[in-house]
Order: structure tokens, then sequence, then C-alpha cells
């Protein structure tokens, strides 16, 4: 057995072993073999909020029926599937020992029941150290070699494509020499190519719009005709042409909106092509100006359709806000407002004091926009992405999501300026995602004015859109002297802090603060290289009022400060890891210094420790070398931790799982033809039956289904009720015998009987290369033929040809032709024709 837990030191500790206890009745997680109830007796006079809770296993524990990594072990409330988060502080199967800590949402008077499981080969690790306790560091966020400094990682940010940047500027002396930005990207379907419309300059400082091709939207060539429009020869935009936002509206219809700056300031044109290379500058421009907020140098940036609409984003210099102005011919423009959507903050200091060049986007049910934002003394630094039902955006309708993209790290291509977000979709209505993917391209630069345009890509548009905790200020350092990240050694993570003093002259520091606490308890893993005079030490203030110290002292031994420093006796060894703790509570004045070895065994334990300063609260903590220190000192995963005494301990015991645990995923849909049934389980040995239960709703009992057999394949089971009544609502229930039990395996939520009338669905994927899928439900039986024409409207193939039965059907085309010749990119059209009726649509072949 481990040492217990001090009095002081524990936050919450339960001790796991082999005893046979009753079983507790709740909902389980699918997927895993094995469970155990833990139980959490609070320490605490009142209820807690998001406690931490220290598990730990010994020999007692079974290590063979986890993973070797523990990466499938979780916990969840007492329901048996709330998921907790929890972090894996050490893990030894040799050994046979583990810590695990656990944050539980709320900890009442009564005891609290948990429940950890594992056994899921399957299971992808989800141990968060960051999501466990109130403050984390493993110093991981940071750049290599720099010391930490506030923010940290973004958690909700949007992947950055690899082989950024993607187009860069021109050779010296070229008209893009400094920079290509504002980038619009679309799809080409008569060229079969993508295009970037891009906002190029000079040294000199004369901007003009070019473009590029690719034939992937990832590696880009600049069209050897550039720039593809040049300032004039009208006076309003005889200075520069910038700023193209480009879409199309038919196969040969090109559309461009940009911004002219000349004798009258910025202004906004509108420009057609055939082509996309060739612009026409539209007589009636400029054809938009705010001269009210916008001060009359107004700048556009996206552009969408809704329904007969246009809106078009657009913002203004100086403090740079945005707003939306509205037309159904893109000639006659009003704004929408009087006064900005997106207004600065006027805190010069504000990520938001700066809010310009937004891009919208409508994504199910909601709309979306991209705000590029930063402060006036700093960079351009994130873009913050919200979602409204409306697409104006009003303040009353507008949900903050997330902050989607931040600057780079020190030294690489984007770490300075970032703005101009462009969602490329395949729509003036922006709805329709490229390889049902979320691509974003924007523009940045590094410090030197040198602008370069990149990409980020999320393949699941869903999550990028969800919400995602935004990154605050909940923590910030502050060092003196050599600190920096270091990746070697480490306790847990890739990284920690070094602290190095080489002349024994100055102390050496790397200060955290974070929000006031009357009690809890700070924690660090500590290592020292030498025994040589000075101390490695952790310093806990309130304000500036030093309130304890404690550490790797002098000479070789663990101390600890109560206004003058005290040895413990206790020797701590070169080269190694401990995990150094104060617990502190300073309503009574007190603290306690606790020190962990490897193995989470307590090996220093000094309790009721006064003060050596009186104070309030604790707000800060320093990791301090003093001044005659000499090698190095490593800090790693640093939290605070809540704590109010030591709980009563009780122990839960293993249980044998039940079959319900298997169920992986079950549904019941309404087919047309049918109402299909399926489910799937984890494999097992089980001999089992089932029993298909159908109830009318409302009201009606579960009576056995008979007729319809059950489909299995290795473990999914569907099964096809063909015996409904069209306009009624039924609800399943599937019971499982495995021979010595019989119970409810799971039941479904309502399903309503409709019929549908002839459907044809979209193909997918969309764009495709080289095939793709196309399905359709026929209401009836009927002679069907299914046809794939070209943009001319020629048929080249008949993929369906003859009688079918009612119900979902889906054919396949591999982009060739009837006489099995393969067909170039371009867009085609398929139409499915069901006896005298017939629906079409069309698709978009990539080579």
């Amino acid at each position: 057995m481990h040492a217990r837990l001090s009095s002081r030191m524990a936050a919450a500790a339960v001790v796991l072993v082999a005893l046979l206890c009753a079983a507790v009745s709740a909902g389980w997680l699918y997927g895993w073999l094995y469970r155990r109830p833990v139980t959490v007796t609070s320490p605490c006079p009142e209820a807690q909020e998001d406690y931490q809770v220290l598990v730990m296993l010994d020999s007692g524990f079974d290590f063979g029926k986890p993973r070797g990594d523990a990466g499938d072990m979780r916990f969840t409330a007492s329901d048996g599937e709330s998921m907790l988060p929890y972090w894996i502080e050490d893990w030894d199967v040799v050994g046979g020992s583990g810590a695990l800590w656990v944050n539980v949402p709320v900890l009442g008077a009564a005891d609290t029941l948990l429940f950890v499981y594992y056994g899921n080969a399957a299971a992808v690790t989800a141990a968060d150290p960051a999501a466990t306790f109130e403050v984390y560091d493993g110093f991981e966020d940071y750049a290599l070699g720099a010391a930490p400094s506030g923010g940290g990682l973004n958690p909700g940010e949007w992947s950055r494509y690899p082989g950024n940047p993607l187009l860069e500027p021109g050779p010296a002396g070229t008209w893009d020499d400094h920079g290509a930005t504002f980038a619009s990207v679309i799809y080409d379907s008569l060229a079969g190519e993508f295009r970037m419309y891009y906002h190029g300059f000079s040294s000199g400082g004369i901007h003009q719009i070019g473009l590029a091709t690719s034939p992937d939207g990832l590696a880009w060539t600049k069209y050897p005709g550039n720039p593809v429009m040049t300032p004039g020869p009208a006076d309003w935009d005889g200075g520069s042409v910038r700023v193209p936002m480009v879409w199309k509206e038919g196969l040969a219809d090109f559309r461009m909106i940009y911004t002219g700056n000349g004798s009258g300031g910025m202004r906004i044109g509108y420009a057609t092509s055939a082509d996309g290379i060739s612009w026409t500058k539209h007589p009636s421009n400029p054809v938009f100006n705010d001269p009210t907020w916008a001060s009359g140098q107004t700048e556009n940036w996206g552009v969408m359709k809704v329904g007969s609409e246009y809106l078009m984003w657009y913002s203004n210099f100086g403090m740079r806000q945005s707003g939306i102005a509205v037309s159904t011919d893109l000639v006659n423009w009003a704004p929408h407002t009087p006064g900005p959507i997106f207004a600065s903050s006027g805190v010069a200091s504000d990520d938001r004091y700066s809010q310009f060049c937004p891009f919208s986007f409508r994504y199910g049910e909601y709309y979306y926009v991209l705000v590029p934002s930063y402060s006036s003394v700093a960079n351009y630094s994130s873009f913050y992405l919200y979602r409204s039902t409306s697409p104006y955006f009003p303040e009353a309708d507008r949900h903050l999501v997330r902050i989607a993209h931040t600057v780079g790290g020190a030294g690489e291509w984007d770490n300075h300026d970032n703005d101009t977000p462009c969602l490329f979709t395949l729509d003036i209505e922006r709805t329709q995602f490229y390889n049902d993917e979320l691509w974003c391209y924007y523009a940045a630069e590094g410090g030197s004015d040198m602008w370069k345009e990149g990409l980020l890509i999320e393949t699941d548009i869903a999550g990028a859109l969800a919400d995602a905790p935004l990154p605050g200020g909940e923590i910030s350092w502050a060092v003196s002297g050599d600190a920096q990240v270091v990746d070697s050694p480490v306790r847990h993570g890739v990284r920690s802090v070094r602290m190095r003093d080489t002349s024994t002259s100055a102390a050496v520091s790397a200060a955290v603060s974070f929000p006031s606490r009357q009690s809890g308890r700070l924690g660090a893993w500590m290592r020292r290289t030498t025994t040589s005079n000075g101390d490695l030490d952790i310093y806990l203030y309130g304000g500036s009022t030093l309130s304890c110290v404690a550490g790797l002292g002098r000479n070789g031994d663990f101390h600890y400060w109560n206004g003058a420093f005290q040895a413990t006796g206790v020797a701590w060894s070169v080269d190694t890891w401990y995990l150094v703790t104060l617990a502190f509570d300073v309503a009574v004045d007190r603290y306690d210094f606790v020190v962990y070895d490897l193995h989470m065994n307590e090996i220093v334990h000094v309790g009721d420790v006064a003060f050596g300063g009186a104070g309030s609260f604790i707000d800060r903590a320093m990791f301090y070398t003093s001044s005659g220190f000499t090698g190095d000192g490593f800090i790693d995963d640093m939290r605070l931790m809540k704590w109010c005494g030591e709980p009563e301990v009780v122990v839960g015991a293993e249980e044998n799982p039940v079959v319900s645990t298997y169920l992986l995923s079950s549904s019941a849909e309404f087919r047309g033809a049918f109402i299909e049934l399926s489910w799937l389980l984890e494999p097992s040995d089980s001999q089992m039956r089932f029993a298909v239960l159908r109830a009318q709703m409302p009201g009606g009992e579960f009576e056995e289904l008979t007729g319809a057999a059950i489909e299995r394949e290795d473990f999914r089971f569907t099964v096809r009720d063909e015996s409904f009544e069209p306009d009624c609502v039924y609800r399943y229930r599937v019971d499982i015998d495995t021979g010595d039990r019989q119970w409810t395996l799971f039941e479904t939520d309502p399903v309503r009987a409709t019929p549908r009338a002839l459907s044809l669905g979209q193909n997918h994927p969309n764009p495709f290369n080289p095939s793709t899928s196309i399905g359709y439900y026929l209401p009836q039986r009927a002679p069907v033929s299914l046809d794939v024409f070209d943009a001319a409207g020629h048929r080249i193939v008949r993929l369906v040809d003859g009688m079918q039965e009612r119900g979902e059907h889906r054919a396949e085309w591999d982009g060739r032709d009837a006489r099995g010749a393969t067909v170039s990119s371009g867009v085609y059209f398929y139409r499915l024709t069901a006896g005298k009726t017939a629906v079409s649509r069309k698709m978009v072949l990539l080579r």
C-alpha cells in the first residue's frame, strides 16, 4: 500500500482493492469490459464544485485488464455515463501502482459515487490535465527555448495546413514583390482548376489584382499574364485596385467586388468577366462608399447571397470597424444599419479594438462569420467565430463560438499579422463546402511586412463550428534570468522549464499569477542537478505579501519557511523528480509542506506550519533559485488544486459487465418501404437470442413483432418492419436472452412512418474523382431510368434502366461514358425518371 495521504494534503483520495460489493444500478458506457464504483466522502463542510480527487491503484488492482498505457481508463459520474475530466499522474504496470486525478463536478455533504472504467482496446487516450485542474501548465504550449509568457494554447484553434505558406511575394522588382494577400478562392468547372484572386503590391506601394491557379487548391502557380486588373483609367481607382472578392453564378459568369483607391479615397467597385481573366469594370463605378462611420475610406470583403439579396461586409481604416451593405443588383448598395455591426471596443490594448474584413457563410440552420481582430498595441492576433440565426448578426442574436485562429509561434511565417480569412465554398450562397471539409485561406506576415497566403483545413465541419473553450487570462507568467522551456528532462508530456544560474550572483525565477484563493494546494514536479549551495523553491504570495516557501534546499535536504528556513532532515537526490506541494489555508494562517516521490509515495510531511507573512488570499507562485544556486533546476506540470481536508476513504469493488455494456450503437429509421431497426454489439462469446417488440404511439403496449427476420453481419443486427401503417408512430424495444439472464437491451425513440415522394439525393462525394454514388427513393414499383448528361445536354451514359421496387436504391458512376471512355473534368447533370415523373441534379467531376 502507498503511504496514507496527509490530512492537510489530500484533495480527496480513494484506494481501489479487490473486494466484493453489491452491484449498483446505473447506465453504462458501451465498449468497456470492466468498471468499479468509487465512493468519495467529502472532507469539506460545504459543497465543492470542480473538486480534484486522487484515485490510487495498488497491487489489489488487476493491471492486466486495462491497456498497458492506461489509454482506456475513464471516469464517470454516478449515472455511469457522464464523462469526467481526469489525468494520469502515475502508471506503473510492473510495480502495480497508479495515481489518477479526476475532476468531480459537485462534491456534496453526502457520499459521492463515481465509476472508473477500463478494458477497451479501441479507446483513444482521453487524459486531460488542463480540464482536471483549475490551473494547469505542463509547458507544452510554449516555444522551445523561450520562457513562459501569458496566453498559452488556444483550445478552439483550427488546424494549419502543414505545407503553409501556399503563395509568396514575387521576386524583387516585380508587381507583387511585397506581398500576396486578400485571397478569394473559387473552383472554375470550365477550366477544371482552382483559382485564387489575390491582392499583390510592390515595394513602391502600388496595389493590383493577380491570379494563381491550382489543380488541388494546395499547389499554386501564378498566372503568367498577371496582374489581371490594374488601376484606372478612372480617377477614383487610379491609385490602386485591391481586395478582390470573386465568385461565379454560371459557367461563364465571373463577378468581382473590389476596392479602388484614388482621388476620393477608398471606395468599392464592381467588375465582370466571361473567363475570369479579362475583366470589365462597371460604368457605374464606384458602386458603394459609406461616408458616415467609415469616413469615406470604405474597403470591401466577404460577399454572400441570401435569397435575392447580396450581403457585403465592409470596413473602414483607423479603428477599423465592420458593417454590412445590401444590394439586389451588385450596383446599388445601401448600409444595412446606420452604424457598424462589429464596432471597436475603444480600448487600445483590447484584442477586439479593431474588427475588420469579416467573412460569412452558412452551415445547417445557422449563419457564421469570421472576424479578424487585433489590439492597436499588438499584432493582428485572432479570428473570432460568431454564430447567429440572422445573416446580419444583430448583437442580441450573436454568439461567440470560439477563437478559430491566432498568430503562429516565434519564428514562424505567420507570427505577426494575420487577417482576411476566406472560406472556400462552391456557391455564392456560401453553403456548399469542398470535399465536405472546411478550407479557410488567410493572409499573414512574420514581422517583415512581406505578406503570404496560408490555409486552415478542418475535416470535421461540425466539430470546427461547435462551441470551444476560449483562451482566457486565468494564468500568466513572468520570468527573471535564464528561464527557458526545454524538451529534456521532462516528468510528463514533452517539455519542462529549466532555470539556470552559472554566475551564482543573481536569482532566476518563473512567477505565475492566478485568480486569488483562500485555500488550495499548489504543486509542481521539481528536480535539481547539483547539491551545491542555493535553493530551488516554490514561493506563495498574496499580492506582495510572501506567505510560505518550501522546496529542494541547500546542502541536499528538503526545507520550508515559517519566517526563517527550517531543515526537514530528509535528503533529496540529484537528477530525481519530486512532486513538491504546499497546501494553504489563509483563514487559519497555516500551510502543509508535503513531497511525493515518482511513485506518489509521501516522503516529506510537515503540517500546520505558520505563514511567514499573514495574508487574506494567495494569487501568485514563484519558482525560484536563490543567488547562491548553481547548476540547473527544472519544474514541470504545475497545477493548483482545491483542498479542504482529509476525506474518508471508501473502497469500491469490481463488477462483472452486463451485456448492455457491449451495445455500441442502435438506430431506428423510416426508409419508405420499411422501418429499419439496427444495433451493433461489441464482440462476445455469449449465445444471444433477441426478441423485437413494437408499440404504437401514443399509449400502445409493446407486442412482439412477428414475420420480420433478424439479419446478422458479424455483430451488427438488422430488422426491417414492413407491416407498418402510414402516418402512424411506433416505438421499438429489443430484449436479449443469454440463457442465464433476460433483460432489455435498448428502446428506441418514436419513429413516424410517413409516405415519401420520389426523391433524388445529391451524389457523394461531390466534387468527385474517380467515382461517385447516387441515391434515390421510389414511393412505388415503377419503370426507372437514371441518365448522366454533359453541360451541353448530351446524354453520355445510362446507369439504370428497368423495373424497380418501392424503396431506397443506389447507383454508382465511375466517370466513364457509354463506350467506357473516361470523361473530362466539368459539370454534369443526372436525371432520374420513374414512370411519368423526373427529377435532376448536377455534380462536378475533378480530374
